[in-house]
C-alpha cells in the first residue's frame, strides 16, 4: 500500500479523535481554581477556567471498541498519568492548525502540538493498520458466511422446484408454454401460476431427478394469478415439500433468492432484496388483479413465474408472478397464495366479498368541483344493476368516504386497490356501513356485502367448428352486450358449418332449435343432447338485431362432442 493511503489513514483518525475530544471538553467557569478530580486518566487544563477530559472508560458507546481498548491499555492505563498544562489558546491552536500558524507563539504553548501529533501517528499505526488487515480477514469471513448461506438454502429448495410443460388450445391453435412450480405438501399439491396452465389440455411436471408426471388442476384464482395442480405420482416416489414462511413480517431490504426455470433452464438461482411491498400493477387484462405484490430485484424472466422466492432462512415468502425488466420482479406474498390453496382445497372456487360499484380517484379538482378542496375519498361513477351497493341505495356520483370504519382516499388509480383488498376480504353476508358523501350531506348506508360474480368465464369447444363462452358481469359491460342471458361465441372456424351457416365471432346464443339458452350449463347440455342431428337451428344475437343460424351436417362426417380436458368428470372418462 502507498505512503498516501497510510496518511489517509492518519488523517481519518485524526479527524476522529478530535472531534471526540471536542465532544467530550467542558467549561468549569463556576469553579475557578479548584482542584479537578483525579480520574485514571486526564488532561488538565489551566487558564481562564477549567477544561476536564473525561477518560476514554467513560467513552466506550462512542468510540470503536477496539481502538478503545487500545487506547486504555496501551496510552492511557494506570501506569501512565498523563498531565498536561497549557492555556485555553493552545487548545483552539490543537484543534484548528490554521490558527496555530496564525500564532505561532500560542501554539508552541505547552508544546501541545509536539506531543499530540506523534501520539496520534503512533496511535494511526497501532489502531488502524491492524484493524484494516483484520477488517479485510473479518470481510472475507463475512463474504464465505453468506456464500455458504445462499449455497445451503438453495440446495434446500431446489428439489421443491418443479418444471411444468402445458400444451394450450386457443382457437384452432395448439402451443406449448413453460413454467415453473413449487411443491408445497408431500401428497402431491404445486402452487404455481393461473396464467401459466390458462387455457391448458395438458399439464406435464418434471422433478429434479428429471422424471415426468402428468398432473391435474385442482382449481385456478384469475385475481391472484394463482393455481393449484397435482402431480400424479406413484405411491412409492416421495416428494420433497418446501417450507412455507411468513410475508406478513417481511422487510423491505431483506435479502431473498428466487428459484425457477427461466427461458427452460432448470432450476435457475438469482439473488436480490425485497425493494418494495403492497405493489399495483396494471396488467393488459379485463380482468385487475388484487394488487399486492412483493417487488424484488432477484430476477424473474419468462419460465420462472410460479417458482418461489425464499428468504435466507429457507422460508418461501412469496410465489413469483412476473417480471418487468431486468431489476423488477413482482411476487405474490405466501400468506395470499396459502388462503388461496386453503379454499381451492375445501371448495374447488374462491368465494370473495363484493358490493357491486365502479370506482375512480377522487382528485383534488373533483374535490374543488364539489366545494370541498380537502376531502378524501373514492368516487363512485356507476352502480352495478342489481348489486348489493344498489340495494343499499348507492347512486351513481357518490363519494365513498368510509368503508365500515376505515377512511378512505384515492388520489390516483393505484390507490383504488386499498378499497378492493378490504371490500374482497370481508366475509359474504357480512352487514357493513358505507358512509358517503351527496349533494353536500354525509349520509351513512347500510350494505349486506355479497359474492363476487365470477371473473373467469368458462369455455365450450362444440363440434360444429365453433367456440363459446358463458357472460360474466365483466364481459357484459365490456362488450356492451344487450342482455347477460345465453353463451357469446368467442371463436368461429373458417369453413365448418357453423362459418357456412352464418354465426360470427361476437354472437350471443340464445336459444338451440327454439329452446332458450340462457346460461351456458344449460347451452352446454342442449348442444349435448342435439350433438347427432342433421340441422340445428340457433337464434342469436348481433348487437342489437336478432338472426337465424343453421347449422347443416347433412354433407359432414359424424362427429360426438369430444371430453373437455378441463373438465374433471371428463377427464377421469377418458382415462
Amino acid at each position: 500500500m502507498s505512503f498516501c493511503y497510510y496518511l489517509n489513514i492518519y488523517k481519518m483518525f485524526h479527524l476522529l479523535l478530535v472531534r471526540q475530544l471536542n465532544l467530550s471538553l467542558f467549561r468549569s467557569r463556576e469553579f475557578p481554581g479548584q482542584k479537578p478530580p483525579t480520574f485514571n486518566a486526564h488532561i488538565n487544563i489551566t487558564g481562564k477556567g477549567t477544561l476536564k477530559f473525561w477518560p476514554l472508560r467513560r467513552l466506550r458507546k462512542s468510540l470503536f471498541s477496539s481502538a478503545e481498548s487500545l487506547l486504555t491499555d496501551i496510552a492511557w492505563s494506570r501506569r501512565y498519568r498523563l498531565h498536561y498544562s497549557c492555556s485555553q489558546s493552545a487548545i483552539k491552536a490543537l484543534y484548528c492548525p490554521c490558527y496555530a500558524k496564525q500564532s505561532p507563539k500560542i501554539a508552541s504553548e505547552g508544546n501541545i502540538q509536539m506531543i499530540t501529533k506523534p501520539l496520534i501517528w503512533i496511535l494511526s499505526v497501532i489502531l488502524i493498520l491492524p484493524g484494516a488487515a483484520s477488517a479485510q480477514t473479518k470481510g472475507l469471513e463475512l463474504f464465505d458466511e453468506l456464500k455458504s448461506l445462499i449455497i445451503s438454502v438453495a440446495d434446500s429448495i431446489t428439489p421443491a422446484v418443479v418444471h411444468i410443460e402445458v400444451v394450450k388450445k386457443q382457437d384452432t391453435q395448439r402451443y406449448q408454454s413453460l413454467g415453473s412450480g413449487l411443491i408445497i405438501d408431500p401428497a402431491g399439491y404445486v402452487l404455481t401460476n393461473e396464467h401459466v396452465v390458462d387455457k391448458y389440455v395438458e399439464v406435464t411436471v418434471t422433478l429434479q431427478s428429471n422424471r415426468e408426471y402428468g398432473a391435474e388442476v385442482v382449481g385456478t384464482d384469475k385475481l391472484t394469478d394463482l393455481a393449484l395442480i397435482k402431480i400424479r405420482v406413484p405411491e412409492d416416489v416421495k416428494l420433497h415439500s418446501a417450507r412455507l414462511g411468513n410475508s406478513d413480517s417481511l422487510q423491505v431490504g431483506e435479502w431473498v433468492i428466487a428459484v425457477g426455470n427461466p427461458y427452460g433452464f432448470d432450476r435457475t438461482v438469482s439473488f436480490g432484496i425485497v425493494s418494495g411491498k403492497g405493489r399495483v400493477l396494471n396488467v393488459q387484462s379485463r380482468t385487475p388483479l388484487l394488487n399486492n405484490f412483493i417487488q424484488t430485484d432477484a430476477a424473474i424472466a419468462p419460465g420462472s413465474s410460479g417458482g418461489p422466492l425464499v428468504n435466507l432462512r429457507g422460508e418461501v415468502i412469496g410465489i413469483n408472478s412476473r417480471g418487468m425488466g431486468p431489476t423488477q420482479g413482482f411476487t405474490i406474498p405466501i400468506n395470499v397464495a396459502i388462503d388461496v390453496r386453503d379454499k381451492l382445497l375445501k371448495s374447488g372456487n374462491i368465494e370473495r366479498g363484493w358490493i357491486g360499484i365502479v370506482t375512480q380517484p377522487l382528485n383534488r379538482s373533483y374535490a374543488k368541483y364539489l366545494q370541498q378542496p380537502e376531502m378524501e375519498g373514492v368516487l363512485i361513477p356507476d352502480i352495478i344493476e342489481g348489486s348489493p351497493a344498489d340495494k343499499a341505495g348507492v347512486k351513481s356520483g357518490d363519494v365513498l368516504l368510509k368503508y365500515g370504519d376505515q377512511e378512505l382516499s384515492a388520489e390516483k388509480d393505484d390507490d383504488l386497490n386499498k378499497l378492493t383488498l378490504m371490500v374482497a376480504q370481508t366475509p359474504v353476508g357480512a352487514e357493513k356501513t358505507l358512509t358517503v358523501f351527496r349533494n353536500g350531506q354525509t349520509k351513512t348506508l347500510n350494505v349486506t356485502v355479497g359474492e363476487q360474480p365470477k371473473v373467469k368465464a368458462d369455455e365450450f369447444e362444440t363440434p360444429f367448428g365453433f367456440t363459446v363462452k358463458e357472460i360474466t358481469d365483466d364481459m357484459y359491460r365490456t362488450y356492451l352486450l344487450q342482455s347477460r342471458d345465453g353463451v357469446y361465441v368467442s371463436f368461429v372456424d373458417v369453413g365448418t358449418v357453423a362459418d357456412k351457416g352464418d354465426l360470427m365471432d361476437g354472437d350471443v346464443i340464445t336459444a338451440v332449435n327454439n329452446g332458450a339458452t340462457p346460461d351456458f350449463k344449460t347451452f352446454k347440455e342442449i348442444m349435448t343432447q342435439t350433438a347427432k342431428e342433421d340441422f340445428i337451428l340457433l337464434s342469436v344475437l348481433r348487437g342489437k338485431e336478432k338472426r337465424l343460424a343453421l347449422l347443416d351436417r347433412t354433407g359432414t362426417i359424424s362427429t360426438d362432442i369430444p371430453p373437455d380436458p378441463r373438465d374433471p368428470a371428463d377427464t377421469l372418462k377418458s382415462q
